[in-house]
């Protein structure tokens, strides 16, 4: 039975061997990658987008307010309605009360 000295011995051997085959197998899986992303003329848009897909030139900018409410809220008229104003709607109000004019 080997002492706990030889274990921890043991133990720095086999991380150091660890970190050695790790490097080796990192370097393959990127050298790999490159020759697909080569290969298929990849894009970082697609490679990294939730959707797979490249991303719209207009993704991520913004959109100017067109709705606004007394309290400040306000939304672009684009995506789901945000909850202050279906509220509102919802107790009667009408979507031209909020317009930005």
């Amino acid at each position: 039975m080997a002492s706990y000295k030889e274990l921890l011995l043991q133990i720095r051997e086999l991380r150091q061997q660890a970190d050695e085959m790790k490097m080796r197998e990192r370097n393959d899986a990127i050298r790999d990658i490159r020759e697909k992303i080569a290969m298929f003329d990849l894009k970082e848009e697609e490679l990294f987008s939730r959707t797979g897909r490249a991303l719209s030139k207009f993704a991520g900018r913004s959109v100017p307010a067109k709705y606004r409410d007394h309290e400040g809220h306000t939304w672009s008229g684009r995506g789901k309605q945000p909850l202050w104003l279906v509220k509102k709607l919802m107790s009667g109000a009408s979507l031209d009360d909020f317009l930005i004019r």
